[in-house]
């Protein structure tokens, strides 16, 4: 007998908001000090929030080329 894989931590059904790929986020200093950092965009990894459990996943961003546009 076999069990089941479980994907993620809980038994919830997800409903994921995650951020937009444009997003700017501030990042700080490795130094720790919170007055400084910088402003960059998510990128390609998005941070996503389940809004029924609270659950955070972080998602890959895939932004479309001119080619896939036509």
């Amino acid at each position: 007998m076999t069990n089941a894989i479980r994907l993620t931590k809980s038994d919830c059904i997800h409903h994921w908001v995650i951020e937009p790929a444009h997003k700017m986020v501030f990042r700080p200093a490795p130094s720790g000090n919170l007055l400084e950092g910088t402003f960059k965009r998510n990128g390609a990894r998005s941070p996503g929030t389940c809004q029924k459990c609270g659950e955070v996943r972080v998602f890959h961003n895939r932004i479309p080329d001119s080619r896939q546009l036509t």
